[in-house]
């Protein structure tokens, strides 16, 4: 039976570090027939955990009438993501927003007498409790800590965006579901993704967010410095609302900057979605941002992989910088986050002149080190990125006082590998290209 532990760098499973590369593939927006292809996309992408939500009112359409079958079948779906050598993400909530009708409330809940959702309110939890009590009968025994072969289930998500400012109440609320999980067997540990508003202890504070990511995860090593840092809800994209224009996608490069920010920062991430699928029937939420904001059909959200399956223009960069997170993983597991220099921040206005004022591209150097290597991340500036930065050749100054030229290839970032350990005996000493796995 493995046990799974942390520190401020990385998870470990017996005491070996992993790194986690996740997206996020919902089950019940895509047809159980199709399962075993998206999973094994987001595997070909360089992924090697597959996160997922659990909508309750899939489960628990009617008071006490649980269904776990046909496309509802999560034990199949969790046992797919094993099969293709993959970790698992839980996200039973029982609130887990993700565009779901009600956060994947059951609308049942709202003609309970006396009842008032998310919160220490009885008949609320006792509901509560029988749900992930019905959860668990389903997928205890594929956990990475269960006897025997286990499973892929690697962390558990205690609820979604809990922002109450109320210490005592989230004690109440927050800690009696983290009891419920325990009781019902659950056993791995158990994240958060409340941006560091209130939790319970034991739990793993985890980042939602799109941008801004060297900077947010540098601060949460500053305020958490025994956890790892995970970025659960790294978002690819928005949903798109009914009656007003389609959402913009995220371009590749400003996507693939990103992702390179939260490497940097020593973080690791979960693309939300890495597809995202199909809203079918009325299952589609509502929006905060206006009464009307409905969320269409399609849950495509600008996803790496399309609504229909199909990669999208973000694949590739997705596939560039995932492959090498996990390929390199061990690298990115021992990078020590209390050795980061004082860097100018990527996103800054640099200026931008050489000589008699023609223009360059400014970039930004994060060289981040660690006990299995270290890695230096290029970033030019985001404006001429696609644009001034595609011919744009940086030249790195070396402790030995030697120069390393790193092409930008018009991506805006590069990564560049120095004295990393690719086996037992083998160092590759430096690198001035985006590696992306080691091969032989």
């Amino acid at each position: 039976m493995a046990s799974i532990t942390y520190d401020g760098q990385s998870f470990m499973i017996d005491g070996r570090r992993i790194w986690i590369v996740a997206g996020a593939i919902h089950y019940a927006r895509v047809p159980r027939a199709a399962w075993a292809q998206r999973i094994q996309a987001a595997r070909a992408a360089g992924l090697n955990t597959i996160s997922t939500p659990v909508f309750w009112a899939r489960h628990e359409p009617r008071q006490g009438q649980f269904d776990f079958t046909g496309d509802n079948d999560l034990r199949h779906f969790v046992q797919l993501i094993h099969q293709h050598g993959m970790y698992c993400i839980l996200r039973p909530g029982p609130y887990v927003d993700s565009g779901w009708d009600l956060g994947g409330l059951p609308s049942w809940l709202l003609s309970v007498p006396n009842i008032r959702l998310r919160t220490a309110n009885a008949p609320f939890l006792e509901a509560a409790s029988r749900y992930i009590t019905a959860v668990a009968q389903q997928v205890r025994d594929l956990q990475v800590t269960s006897p025997g072969e286990g499973g892929p289930i690697l962390l558990v998500q205690n609820e979604h965006a809990w922002t109450c400012g109320h210490d005592e109440l989230a004690v109440q609320y927050l800690g009696e579901l983290s009891r419920y999980y325990r009781e019902s067997g659950l056993t791995v540990p158990i994240i958060n993704a409340n941006d560091l508003w209130q939790g319970v202890e034991s739990e793993i504070e985890c980042w939602s967010g799109e941008a801004n990511m060297l900077a947010d995860l540098r601060q949460l090593a500053a305020v958490r410095p025994d956890q790892p840092r995970l970025v659960i809800d790294f978002r690819t994209g928005h949903p798109d609302v009914w009656g007003r224009p389609a959402n913009k996608p995220v371009s590749p490069s400003s996507l693939l900057r990103r992702l390179a920010e939260v490497l940097a920062g020593g973080g690791q991430y979960n693309l939300s979605p890495f597809h995202g699928g199909t809203n079918f029937g009325f299952s589609a939420g509502r929006l905060p941002i206006a009464p009307d904001a409905f969320v269409a059909t399609s849950f495509d959200c600008g996803a790496p992989l399309s609504e229909t399956g199909q990669p999208s223009p973000a694949y590739d960069v997705v596939k560039r910088i995932s492959t090498f997170a996990s390929r390199f993983a061990r690298v990115l597991a021992n990078l020590d986050p209390k050795r980061h220099g004082v860097v100018p921040h990527p996103a800054s206005p640099l200026a931008a002149t050489t000589g008699k004022g023609a223009a360059s591209a400014p970039v930004v150097v994060v060289h981040v080190p660690g006990s299995q290597g270290s890695i230096a991340f290029v970033f030019a500036d985001e404006a001429a990125t696609g644009r001034g930065s595609a011919g744009t050749t940086v030249n790195l100054l070396l402790p030995d006082g030697s120069t390393l030229p790193v092409p930008l290839a018009g991506l805006g970032v590069a990564w560049c590998l120095f004295d990393t350990r690719l086996t037992g005996r083998t160092t590759l000493d430096f690198c001035n290209l985006s590696a992306f796995a080691t091969v032989g």
